[in-house]
């Protein structure tokens, strides 16, 4: 009786010795989805600076949005629960293709907003983290441009995640 035949790295395993273990564990691999998990940890970060925002009683959380009309308490509620809803399915989540087009479609829909504060010539920086920027004496300015580095990653990582082919990255 013969032995197994050995597969890579002395592996005797049938799942492990075939060429589809190598995707598996690449580096790419092991890339993307330490990207991924940071932009869920992005998320999640600012979802609990909002939700910490709304419960303080700032200036800002008394002040109505320009677009959606709603108290900023009230938006930044709403806002921090997608962002937690979103940062869990980019965890945990189905497929590299549908995590890639949910978080592209937030970035889409941030850009959309913020275009529409443009249009409406509201000037202010974003109040994305809303007050826990003054209690950690970061200013408003260096906020605003942190967020948009996170949007236009958002929006980079979403589409490479959406063109890669099926079977080059697996979860």
């Amino acid at each position: 009786m013969q032995p197994p035949p050995l597969g890579i790295s002395g592996c005797v395993s049938p799942a492990l010795s075939g060429p589809s273990f190598l995707p598996l564990y690449s580096n790419a691999n092991v890339a993307v989805n330490a990207v991924v998990r940071v932009c869920a940890v992005v998320l999640l970060v600012t979802a609990w600076a909002k939700f910490v925002s709304a419960l303080g009683d700032g200036q800002m959380m008394r002040e109505v949005d320009p677009i959606f009309g709603l108290r900023f308490r009230w938006l930044f509620v709403v806002v921090g629960l997608i962002e937690t809803v979103l940062a869990l399915y980019l965890w945990f989540g189905g497929s590299w293709r549908r995590r890639g087009q949910v978080l592209l479609f937030f970035a889409s829909q941030v850009l959309l907003y913020r275009i529409g504060l443009f249009a409406l010539h509201y000037r202010k920086p974003c109040n994305c983290l809303g007050d826990i920027t003054e209690a950690l004496g970061v200013s408003a300015g260096n906020v605003d441009i942190a967020m948009r580095f996170v949007l236009a990653l958002f929006a980079v990582v979403g589409t490479w995640m959406i063109r890669r082919k099926p079977d080059e990255v697996r979860p």
